[in-house]
């Protein structure tokens, strides 16, 4: 039944590509698909071997990754963009971290990967990794309290060096406070004072917001959005790519919306919005049955879900080739499994 929404969301974005076709949207188009057919083809692979072997190339290679982007963030090259590499570390990290149940030594790979994402300096792929990293402590095979209690530890242990780290590292520092500081978020009272400044001896106990730098994307999501003019724009979109190509003409520091869910509407409309979250949702329905037997790809395709749908919030996880179609092969391995049946006390 998750096909349907698939080749819904797919048809509506070709039908829109193709009547006004642009090369930007062709590229998006193709992205998309990637993530798409990708999961539809794996889904179908019913190899075993070759579904380990896949498995184990995505585990090695984001540990390997993850200690070449750690090197050259520590010396401060930008051979490695921070913000691609952090996008495809979070599929890593969240394809990955099923294969570590009971063998404490491979554990260390998704650190080593959280570690790599965290010094990318990206604050949403941040989050979505501190989201999954919890799931580190999850066996199946363990009764719920235990398993509770574990990943309860590991998301403390995770969030504490995670504002360790935001507080001894300038770099991260200036990513978090340095910029446009475009979002404030009201901790309560702010202003310094209370009682109209009656009374100056407490107003260091009054909690002051918090302000963080958004690069321009609030303001950018603003004059994206003020491209919906028409009845049309609203509910058909304004074209496949067509908010790409409006970015490239208009804002320089915007090619792409940096927000999938922003982008699908501007560009198809609230059917395309509609049939793209049906899909998502479509998918997590898929992978949650059986709930009381998830195996160790399930888990992995469920968790590549939540990672990306928090991604996509800030940038367009499913519009880059590579993450897209490595997204799409977890996802369509985890429904193999699924309708398979296969024990989740499988050894990977």
């Amino acid at each position: 039944i998750y096909i349907i929404p698939i080749v819904a969301f797919l048809s509506v974005v070709a039908l829109s590509l193709f009547s006004d076709p642009t090369t930007q949207g062709f590229q998006n188009f193709l992205s998309m698909c990637l993530f798409g057919i990708g999961l539809i083809i794996f889904s179908l692979l019913g190899n075993q071997q070759l579904r380990k072997l896949t498995y184990y190339g995505i585990y090695w290679g984001s540990a390997l990754f993850s200690l070449v982007s750690i090197f050259f963030f520590l010396i401060q090259d930008p051979f490695i963009d921070g913000r691609a590499f952090a996008m495809t570390a979070v599929v890593g990290l969240a394809a990955v971290i099923p294969l570590t149940v009971g063998k404490h030594f491979a554990k260390l790979v998704p650190i080593l990967i959280y570690v790599a994402i965290l010094f990318s300096a990206s604050r949403i792929a941040t989050l979505a990794a501190l989201i999954v990293i919890g799931f580190i402590g999850y066996n199946s095979s363990a009764g719920k309290l235990k398993n509770i209690a574990n990943m309860v530890f590991s998301y403390m242990i995770a969030s504490s060096l995670t504002v360790l780290a935001y507080l001894v590292m300038p770099t991260l520092q200036k990513r978090l406070e340095t910029g446009d500081q475009a979002l404030v978020i009201d901790a309560g009272l702010s202003g310094g004072s209370i009682n109209g400044g009656a009374s100056n001896s407490v107003s260091h106990l009054v909690p002051k917001p918090i302000v963080i730098n958004t690069n321009g994307r609030i303001d950018a999501w603003r004059e994206f959005l003020g491209t919906v003019k028409t009845p049309q724009d609203l509910i058909l979109g304004q074209g496949t790519g067509s908010s790409a190509v409006y970015g490239q003409q208009h804002l320089p520091y915007f090619p792409q919306v940096l927000n999938e869910y922003l982008r699908v509407f501007l560009d198809n409309g609230i059917i395309g919005l509609m049939l793209f979250a049906a899909m998502i949702i479509a998918l997590f329905i898929a992978l949650l049955r059986p709930l009381k037997s998830v195996g160790p790809f399930q888990l992995s395709g469920l968790l590549v879900l939540m990672a990306s749908s928090v991604v996509a919030i800030t940038d367009g996880q499913f519009i880059y080739p590579f993450t897209a179609l490595t997204s799409g092969l977890v996802v369509g391995l985890a429904l193999i499994e699924r309708a398979r049946s296969i024990s989740p006390q499988t050894k990977l």
